[in-house]
């Protein structure tokens, strides 16, 4: 008789020390991570190791810890560039890893849009991290109580192919936004920070996006319009979901990625118009995908993403007094 697999499996370091929550059913609080350790989806052209990503993000240092040792609460951070404290009173919890076994991948998809819909029925918003960018769609069909949904999508690639090859996959890590696209509840995409060479056969994935009214700032256009005008132009919205993929960083400031790509954009650039994505609606969810620990010299990448994902979440969730 098949054994029943749990959905979950719980983390022993959490991001930032914040607290365990072995189930989800129970879960207070206001941000929720969850590890998603699948990158079954990349394709052979890509650099193994993203499955690996949320045990190295939670084993980060950082200098910013959850919980008051003293007063045992969320103490927040002080930020000396605005003067503020950040993340202040706002609770989190480490949900741990959805389980994922090879050669199981529709179980796996499954379990994977179970645990963050279970996550959203406890209010909270889910910080996912992967795994490969196959997640972000199996995240993202979730959502559908947050009618309508945008997505800003931080990438070096468009992820908006429709199959692997004629009559081939339609999920894996090329193609998330294609598939989201599909979702009836989800509304604008906009892309920032593709570039690359790509084969003739991207074409269509291009045209594609712009059929569908994705609107697409590469790299070269973002340093043009700088990032002001860069978060002005996305469009003001009800629910936000952000993706992001660290490769969308140039490979000198984030080498630890499955496809590093150069021309990418700068550490404050990408700081900064995530700061600026989060004042442009309600934030109800995030992922970062792409982090490959295998190839992360000196922790680089990830101690990266997890400043970055501090300050996004400081922007997208004022401290409480």
């Amino acid at each position: 008789m098949r054994s029943k697999v749990k959905d979950v499996a719980p983390a022993l370091v959490t991001l930032w020390g914040m607290p365990t929550c072995n189930n989800i059913d129970e879960l207070s609080a206001d941000i929720a991570f969850l590890g998603v350790p699948f990158d079954y989806g990349s394709e052979l052209k890509c650099r193994a190791g993203t499955r690996f990503a949320p045990k190295a993000i939670r084993e980060t240092r950082s200098l910013y810890t959850y919980l008051d040792p003293i007063a045992g609460e969320a103490c927040g951070w002080f930020n000396t560039d605005t003067g503020k404290e950040e993340l202040k009173g706002i609770t989190m919890a480490d949900c741990g890893d959805v389980v994922i076994r090879p050669s199981e991948d529709e179980r796996n998809f499954d379990r994977i849009t179970k645990t963050v819909r279970r996550i959203l029925d406890r209010g909270a918003v889910p910080l996912v991290v992967g795994g490969d960018h196959t997640v972000t769609f199996l995240v993202v069909r979730a959502f559908d109580r947050y009618d309508p949904l945008d997505i800003v999508h931080f990438d070096a690639h468009l992820d908006f192919v429709n199959e692997r090859y004629k009559g081939g996959a339609k999920i894996f890590n090329a193609t998330p936004l294609r598939r989201s696209s599909e979702l009836p509840f989800v509304c604008n995409i906009t892309q920032i920070g593709s570039r690359c060479p790509l084969p003739p056969s991207s074409k269509e994935a291009y045209d594609a996006a712009l059929r569908y009214g994705e609107k697409i700032i590469t790299a070269d256009r973002f340093r043009q319009m700088g990032v002001r005008a860069v978060v002005e132009s996305i469009p003001q919205a009800k629910n936000i979901y952000v993706t992001l993929d660290i490769d969308v960083l140039d490979p000198s400031v984030a080498p630890g990625t499955s496809i590093p790509q150069p021309g990418g954009l700068t550490y404050l650039e990408v700081r900064d118009a995530l700061v600026g994505v989060a004042k442009r609606g309600k934030v109800v969810g995030i992922d970062l995908v792409e982090v490959s620990p295998v190839f992360d010299c000196s922790e680089v990448t990830s101690n990266l993403a997890v400043d970055l994902l501090l300050h996004f979440l400081a922007a997208a969730f004022p401290s409480k007094k």
